[in-house]
């Protein structure tokens, strides 16, 4: 399963090209038709290979390949209090020394579960409160 991050990626790179698109659009109104002919194959050519290309980058990517970088995030007190805990758990009574808050993170997140529309819809009121808190503290 592609990772977030590259979705973005595709997602940019397609309205990248859709912007692009458009541009050749509104020179093509100026061409004679014979030439818009051509450049229209072209281009539809050019749009078709991109996205296979966007598709298949994303499908060749291994679903657990972890990204170069860290990525920062803002989580609540609550939450960093209970991550803390998890890891001294595992440390502690499991003897899983190794275990951080980011091995606790992709494990909990990567249950495709809570990727689905469903899920996504069914937390929406708790995403609304937590974005009017984060407004309402600064």
């Amino acid at each position: 399963m592609a990772d977030f991050a590259d979705l973005m990626k595709a997602e940019k790179a397609q309205k990248a090209e859709q912007k692009q698109n458009s541009a050749f659009a509104e020179a093509d109104k100026n061409m004679p038709l014979e030439a818009q002919v051509t450049d229209n194959q072209q281009l539809s050519q050019s749009t078709g290979q991109s996205i296979k290309q966007s598709i298949n980058q994303l499908i060749d990517q291994p679903a657990n390949k972890v990204i170069d970088r860290p990525k920062a995030f803002y989580i609540t007190t609550q939450v960093n209090e209970n991550l803390d805990k998890a890891v001294q758990y595992y440390q502690d009574k499991l003897a899983l020394r190794k275990v951080d808050r980011s091995i606790l993170l992709t494990v909990l997140l990567s249950d495709p579960n809570l990727w689905t529309e469903d899920f996504l819809i069914s937390i929406k009121d708790k995403v609304r409160e937590e974005l009017t808190n984060r407004l309402l503290s600064r």
